[in-house]
């Protein structure tokens, strides 16, 4: 099994905009939740139902919490 390379928050935010089209406009607060929450217990929580079967990419104009 190939081990995942670590990410930094900035990178992983990144990730979350860029391949998986989720809009996030407050990354201070996405650093923060992060942080305090980890990205696989904060993504996997919701993702299914805001994501594409095929493509598996968040559907067009899905917002994260760390949205204003």
């Amino acid at each position: 099994m190939e081990k995942k390379q670590f990410s930094t928050y900035d990178e992983q935010i990144t990730f979350l905009e860029e391949k998986k089209n989720l809009i996030i406009t407050d990354k201070e607060y996405a650093r923060r939740m992060l942080l305090k929450i980890g990205y696989f217990s904060l993504i996997n929580g919701y993702k299914e139902a805001f994501k594409e079967s095929v493509s598996n990419q968040f559907q067009k104009g899905t917002t994260s919490m760390w949205s204003t």
